[in-house]
């Protein structure tokens, strides 16, 4: 069978393992996986194993890392077989979340990108470090710095008035950054009903891996994880703000800047359909 195109991915026919080979930021080199594996599903091309040994570089040393985030599950691929799929290739920056059949991509996740044993085990730490009750949290996911070259950044004041207008009385405002003035401003603003994952270190107004590179790796990937399951979630147009709505598998309560500066309340969008 001739396999489709691979954008910087390659698949071992013989030993049915796909490969990313994608050298950028961390949910990138991932996404660009996920987009080739959906193309290998319209093809009824069912890998056995993902491998993350040739991405990634950036965030890790010798080791493949996939093993380290997620797991696959081989009840829910033999579900895949069962059902024709047609994905498209989807451009995270580009695309509003209602472009994405959340029913297919659910099954994908449920079925190869399930979180690891050490991704749950550290999910479970940080919700008891920081004490987080899912029903009145609220996740503002907020992606600045270099983000600017593919999107069109909003300033710290339209964060603010537009996380005002998501807020209910009792929500407490889990905050994810990669800015450290955004970061001191809600923190000022909000305290004492908002936090952040120390985890997650600054360094010249940057998010990078300061520390040991893997455990970084599953932190971010765990944080995404708890951001997936906050009541509401305000996230931003990129690879990795569209991580946690992958993760819910639902656009309830998903607020979303565009990379065109549009502002979408999901909730809206689903009763418009």
């Amino acid at each position: 069978m001739k396999l489709p195109y691979l954008p910087h991915c390659h698949y071992d026919e013989h030993n049915k393992i796909l490969y990313g080979d994608h050298e950028s930021g961390f949910y990138s080199c991932i996404n660009e996986v996920r987009n080739s594996l959906c193309r290998l599903l319209n093809y009824k091309i069912y890998p056995e194993k993902i491998s993350f040994i040739n991405t990634l570089y950036w965030y890790r040393y010798t080791e493949d890392l996939y093993p380290y985030l997620y797991k696959s599950n081989q009840e829910n691929i033999e579900k895949l077989k069962e059902k024709d799929f047609d994905f498209e290739y989807w451009c995270p920056t580009a695309i509003p979340f209602t472009f994405l059949k959340m029913e297919d991509v659910k099954m994908v996740e449920d079925a190869y990108f399930q979180p690891s044993d050490f991704v749950q085990q550290r999910v479970t730490q940080l919700e008891q470090k920081y004490n987080i009750n899912y029903e009145n949290t609220v996740a503002v996911f907020h992606r600045g710095t270099d983000k600017g070259r593919e999107a069109e950044l909003q300033p710290v004041d339209w964060w603010i008035e537009y996380t005002d207008k998501i807020l209910d009385k009792d929500s407490r405002i889990l905050f994810q950054t990669d800015e450290l003035d955004f970061k001191n401003k809600f923190l000022e603003k909000y305290n004492p009903n908002i936090f952040t994952f120390e985890e997650m270190i600054f360094s010249e107004n940057y998010v990078l891996p300061q520390s040991n590179r893997v455990q970084w790796s599953v932190d971010f990937e765990s944080i995404m994880r708890i951001i997936s399951k906050c009541y509401k979630i305000f996230t931003h147009a990129g690879n990795g703000g569209i991580i946690p709505v992958l993760y819910r598998g639902s656009l309830k309560n998903v607020y979303h800047l565009r990379s065109n500066k549009e502002y979408l309340n999901y909730n809206e969008e689903i009763n418009n359909i």
